[in-house]
Parts: structure tokens; sequence; C-alpha cells
């Protein structure tokens, strides 16, 4: 197997400088010291590097141009569209209010990524977007040669550019709220096994329930994959014997928790008053159903404004910002009944 070429990231870290410092060298732009354009252009020679066309991309005017990369919406991540198409909206709309143009590719695995990435390349764009679970493959994403915001990552969340928020802290606020209304018993449905926020989620859920001293067994945690027939599922097993029944369920999306309260209207149970049934998202179903879902809201609008505003600054711009979650408190919670 031969070696990969190499790329304008490593001629910057030869030269210890910004990749948009080598890009500026490559296309003789002006303003740039001597010092550091000399430096590149050894480390452009000692590496034996050749431009390409995505480091042109960043040259001065720019191709005005920014990426996406999402899920394939197939398989266990068909139901959740309407996380994809949220986030893409944004994006559109965000890009048009600075005069830039969004392009979408979407991938299914990690092979397939590293396909997508080759396809958002070739359009010379100024910065690449990359949705969850696909931003937590930093490898793939590392020898871009444009800058790549990571929205959501869960693995290696530190380094690179990023947006998101903290799913452990939602989890745990969720948690709190069904104990603050007095249930102990209270069950959890996990999201899809390869998806990082999954286990956020479930960790925030257990520490809340162990600081209250109220521990879960393991027969109160459901393996789901945030689909409605995986909530539906696991809600049946969960309710299904009358004398050993959680008084609430805290499912890791809003499709599982639908699910949830499809499960106990079949076994002739009422939400809130016999079950309170919780999720996140604030997916559109979560406001149709009825009653409508107590949830934690996902910024999605403010991940994709803030994440198009990281590649537009550039380095000038913050690496990782932070954005708040609400918790939103519906009908489908209430007191425990005594």
């Amino acid at each position: 197997m031969s070696p990969r070429p190499p790329t304008i990231k490593d001629v910057a870290l030869a030269a210890q400088v910004s990749f948009k410092t080598v890009a500026r060298v490559l296309n003789n732009e002006l303003g740039v010291r001597e010092a550091l354009r000399a430096r590149v252009q050894a480390a452009v020679e000692q590496l034996g590097y050749t431009p390409n066309i995505s480091a042109r991309g960043l040259s001065g005017a720019g191709s005005r141009m920014i990426v996406l990369i999402s899920m394939a919406p197939d398989g266990a991540f068909r139901q959740n569209f309407d996380y994809m198409a949220t986030v893409q909206a944004a994006a559109v709309r965000a890009c048009r209010s600075h005069g830039y143009n969004l392009a979408i590719e979407a991938a299914r695995d990690n092979e397939s990524l590293i396909k997508a990435i080759d396809a958002a390349l070739a359009l010379v764009p100024e910065g690449l977007l990359v949705l969850p679970p696909l931003c937590d493959h930093p490898a793939a994403l590392e020898a871009c040669d444009v800058p790549v915001v990571r929205i959501a990552p869960t693995v290696r969340a530190e380094q690179g550019w990023s947006v998101r928020m903290d799913d452990k802290a939602a989890a745990f606020a969720m948690t709190r709220h069904l104990l603050d209304l007095g249930h102990t018993d209270i069950a959890f449905v996990e999201g899809h096994p390869d998806h990082g926020a999954s286990a956020l989620r479930l960790a925030g859920f257990r520490e809340a329930m162990d600081q209250a001293g109220a521990s879960p067994s393991p027969a109160r945690v459901e393996q789901g994959n945030f689909t409605f027939a995986s909530g539906r599922a696991s809600g049946l097993r969960l309710l299904a014997r009358a004398e050993d029944r959680p008084t609430a369920i805290f499912a890791a999306n809003d499709l599982s928790a639908l699910g949830v309260i499809a499960a106990a209207t079949e076994l002739g149970l009422r939400t809130p008053q016999d079950v309170s049934v919780a999720g996140f998202d604030d997916s559109n179903a979560a406001r149709m159903a009825w009653p409508e879902l107590t949830t934690i809201r996902q910024p999605l609008e403010a991940f994709a404004r803030a994440a198009v505003e990281q590649v537009i600054a550039g380095e000038a711009g913050e690496v990782r910002r932070s954005v708040a979650f609400e918790l939103l408190a519906r009908g489908s919670t209430a007191p425990r009944v005594a």
C-alpha cells in the first residue's frame, strides 16, 4: 500500500503555520510575511506537496460554497429525517444570509463517508459541516484541506472545530424533572448503540438517579435504536406486568418516546395519569402528539448557524462553540399519583 500524498495540513504542521497561511502562499496572495512565505515554501519542497483543487478553494475570493455531509436517511436512521432536514434547512438559510451556497452529500458509514468527502472536495468548498454520527469518525476528516466543523461530536470532541450541546447535562436535567415530580421508579430507553449521544444521555440519566438514591436495575434500561418501533417494543416490555411497572419512562429521543406512549395505549394505560413519558429532541412529532411530549429541545437551528459562521470566520472565529438546550415540560408528564 503506497503512502498517502502529503496534504495542505501536513505542510502547515511542518511549517508551523495555519493551513490558510499555506493556501495564501500557494495562491501568491499579498500580505504574507516573507519569513512565513519562506517557511511554507521550504515545507512544500521538503514534503513534495502538490497543490490540489481543494487547496485552490481557499484563495482570496473563495468559492462561497459550503458542503454539509449527513447520514443517508435509510435503515435505522430513516425515521430521524426530521433532525437532518431541520439542520439542512437552517444551514441553507444561514449560508444565504452570508451570500454563500450550500451543497449536501450523504453517507451511510465510515467507508462511504470517505467517498462523500471526496465528492464534497471536488466542489471546491470553503468548508465542510458534518452531522452525527458521521462526525464521530474524525480520522476520516483529518486529511481535508478545508475547515471541517463537526456538529454535536462525541468522539474526540475537543479536537478541531465543533459546535455542540451537553447531552449528558440535558438528560440529567430531564431525569431530575421526573424525580421532582415524585417519580423514583423511572425506566430509560436507550438510543442507537452506534450513536455517541445515546451513551451520553444514558450517563446523564444514571447520574441523576444515582444522586437521588434511586439507581435503576438493569431491567429498567431497555436497548432501543432511536425508532418508534424500538420505543414501542421497549414500552411493551416495561409496562406489561401490572405489579412491576415504572411510573415514568424517559426515552433517548422523541420517536422512541412516542413508541412508548403507543405501547401504553395498547395496554390500556393513560399518559401521563398511569405513566409519565419524556423524550429528547423536540421534533415536529413531539408537538403534534397528544398529549404533547415533554422533551429536551436540541438547538438544531443554532447548531447550523454557528457551524456556518465558523467556516466563514475561519481562524478569526471560535474553534469550539457550545449551544444551550431547553427542557420543555408538556402534557406527557405529571406528578406521580400516590
